[in-house]
């Protein structure tokens, strides 16, 4: 299930009591409502304030059931992490790390990487790309 949305149009009103305007809101879906199976309903929480609502699926956009890209995905990685900002660090040598790998690579496995579904080359302009984001991000940075 995707994990961030946003709700489309509406105010929703709070479990305790109150109302609040959501139209354009990044929501964080926690899970599908279980008071009736046929019921397209999802708790949610607001990204400013962690505060629990109900909204209706077909407010929410993209719809919490549709498949998450992998930017998505990333990104959830980065800043939903139970670990923290530690997560991000994690990411970030992963992929510096995946990148020298890669430029490292032996021929051997360069050739068998030719005769799979993804060649080498691009493989490697990934590598080269990755590195040198790192590389100026570093400069950037000073």
């Amino acid at each position: 299930m995707r994990k961030i949305s946003e709700i489309d149009d509406g105010t929703y009103e709070r479990p305790f009591g109150g109302f609040i305007d959501m139209r354009r809101q990044q929501v964080r879906v926690l899970r599908a409502h279980d008071r009736r199976v046929d019921e397209d309903m999802f708790v949610v929480t607001s990204m400013s304030d962690n505060r629990e609502m109900l909204v209706p699926g077909d407010a929410l956009n993209p719809h919490p059931t549709d498949p998450e890209t992998n930017v998505e995905f990333v990104a959830r990685m980065m800043e939903g992490s139970r670990t923290g900002v530690l997560m991000q660090a994690f990411v970030l040598e992963a992929v510096a790390k995946y990148s020298e790998l890669v430029k490292q690579m032996p021929q051997d496995q360069r050739d068998r990487m030719n005769a799979g579904m993804i060649a080498y080359a691009p493989w490697e302009r990934c590598a080269d790309e990755a590195l040198q984001l790192f590389a100026d991000r570093k400069a950037e940075r000073g």
